[in-house]
């Protein structure tokens, strides 16, 4: 920052300025030069990180059928997160993608246009309605072909991709949070070495914030966190504090 540009930071309080105040971009030492009235920031935030995907709205980008009992955004991952994912895909070369946690099936859309006609993702999602409104998402947007939907608890299924030795190349672990602690070292088995798992929601509504989590999701949670922080240095990990908190995790050659 140049702080000629600024009477509001002078160069002795800029010497005060520690990494938490720089976490996010609504905090006062990124979004000092902001004129709008504060309760429009996070609308104008969402209006400049919009700007430069290629669709402004989900529903401009895929045919969708959506839970009758609330809208897609009370659960699912937004607009810029979708997109990241897709970013890591191309990045990494994904070709074998495991989703757990399906929802309505938006991000394994994300996931299956990404990994390319010669990809496929497997996703698991427990709820019947959901899997039966994501099968359909995916017939509407024609990629069936791509995508196995396994309608199964998570548990009872990684046993036989263990058993037949399947690996993938990425993971995406958004299902049950208070499943993510035990979860966490089979799936991290069938990850195979060079992949790539992401871990959403780990701040978990800002519980696991707290010294003790409050909840059993929040409980779940860390104990995922506390695993991966026991990993050994060559497995790089990394929280970006952008929506509830993602978790990515490369796995060693």
């Amino acid at each position: 920052m140049n702080v000629t540009e600024s009477n509001s930071f002078l160069p002795s309080e800029l010497s005060r300025v520690v990494n938490a105040d720089r976490l996010l971009p609504n905090q006062p030492t990124l979004s000092i030069f902001f004129k709008g009235d504060r309760d429009t920031f996070a609308a104008r935030l969402e209006t400049v990180t919009n700007s430069v995907l290629s669709v402004a709205n989900l529903r401009d980008k895929w045919d969708l059928t959506e839970a009758p009992s609330f809208s897609y955004e009370a659960l699912g991952s937004d607009l810029s997160g979708l997109h990241f994912l897709q970013v890591l895909v191309r990045l990494g070369n994904v070709r074998t993608a495991l989703e757990v946690g399906t929802y309505i099936g938006v991000s394994t859309l994300f996931l299956a246009e990404a990994v390319g006609p010669d990809g496929q993702v497997v996703t698991i999602e427990v709820g019947e309605e959901f899997s039966e409104i994501a099968r359909e998402n995916f017939r509407r947007n024609g990629m069936e072909a791509r995508i196995e939907l396994i309608n199964s608890d998570v548990a009872s299924v990684l046993p036989s991709f263990t058993s037949a030795g399947k690996a993938f190349d990425m993971v995406f672990l958004d299902g049950d949070k208070g499943s993510y602690g035990v979860l966490f070292e089979p799936l991290y088995t069938i990850l195979r070495p060079g992949g790539l798992m992401v871990v959403d929601d780990v701040f978990c509504n800002g519980d696991t914030l707290n010294e003790m989590p409050t909840s059993d999701k929040g409980r779940g949670v860390k104990a995922l966190l506390d695993k991966v922080a026991a990993l050994p240095p060559d497995h790089t990990r990394v929280i970006l504090p952008f929506g509830n908190g993602q978790l990515l995790i490369t796995k060693p050659e």
